[in-house]
């Protein structure tokens, strides 16, 4: 089979009883020019056994733990592909997900691909499939949409395709803990366009010790990783996009807070992240009313369609 090789990027810690199924996912793909670059970040328990067993049917790296985007950097140093795939090392892939996605690559202003994922629920006993897929909770875009990221991230990790040169060009991930990747697709939808699969390519678990989860700690780590790149960029028309983002990430903050029936007190933030003075205040009205609407509109749609 012809095609580009692609180079799929596996970061893992401690995932000895899920890692299995997620090599076993990537390498049954009916796409079968990829190799598979799985980073062991220091675990403990039986996980590097797991690895080694799949022989040379993949490639490991060992790592001193220091979290999953300095492991898929280390990947990416290594990677022999055009384009570059990803997975968490407790997803499912499904066998055509490679496969659907490429055509969309014929276009070369394209940068990067995404697709739908199926939520199951592990939190709960035996595993159960979700009503709402993730594009339920997180509306896709297509095209120049880096402005679109300022009401989600609407790109699922795991079903990420990326051309080998966006990260050439724009570097790899931010070392943080958490959303380094919502930043880093925002970064690559400043240069490029994005484009999806509009049905499941993948399946996402849900389960106790994805703190990603937990907004009150995932919010402020992405407010913190946004404003970090809100000191370091020079370009005006980044600058706005980034502001809009922080805005709106302040307010699904403050929502979270309320929702948890908490004052905005010791462990919240004391004041806004974002530089207000420097956002005329007909415009945060103008976001403020757009991001409100944009909660409703998600949550009518799950309630009338569905």
């Amino acid at each position: 089979m012809s095609g580009p090789f692609i180079s799929v990027i596996m970061p893992v810690y401690n995932r000895e009883a899920w890692v299995g199924r997620a090599i076993d996912s990537v390498l049954s793909q009916t796409y079968p020019r990829l190799e598979l670059l799985v980073v062991d970040d220091g675990s403990t328990d039986g996980t590097r056994r797991v690895l080694e067993s799949y022989g040379s049917r993949l490639t490991i790296f060992s790592a001193t733990h220091a979290g999953a985007y300095r492991a898929r950097n280390l990947a990416l140093e290594h990677a022999r592909g055009e384009l570059i795939g990803f997975i968490d090392s407790d997803d499912v892939w499904y066998p055509d997900r490679l496969e659907r996605q490429l055509p969309l690559f014929e276009r070369p202003e394209v940068g990067l691909v995404f697709g739908d994922a199926v939520l199951v629920d592990y939190r709960h006993g035996e595993p159960r499939r979700m009503r709402w897929t993730f594009f339920d909770y997180a509306p896709p875009s297509r095209g120049r949409v880096a402005r679109q990221f300022a009401y989600h991230n609407f790109v699922p990790l795991s079903s990420v395709l990326a051309r080998r040169h966006c990260f050439e060009r724009l570097g790899g991930f931010i070392p943080a803990a958490l959303a380094a990747d919502y930043a880093k697709w925002f970064q690559i939808a400043l240069h490029y366009e994005i484009d999806y699969v509009p049905a499941p390519v993948f399946e996402y678990a849900l389960h106790s010790e994805g703190i990603s989860h937990d907004m009150l700690t995932s919010l402020p780590a992405r407010i913190e990783l946004f404003k970090q790149m809100l000191d370091q960029t020079q370009d005006a028309a980044a600058q706005r996009e980034l502001r809009h983002i922080l805005f709106n990430l302040e307010l699904r903050l403050a929502i979270a807070y309320i929702r948890r029936s908490l004052r905005m007190v010791a462990g919240a933030p004391a004041s806004s992240t974002v530089p207000l003075a420097e956002v005329p205040y007909a415009q945060r009205l103008a976001w403020g009313i757009k991001f409100l609407w944009n909660q409703l509109k998600l949550r009518l749609d799950r309630r009338v369609f569905r």
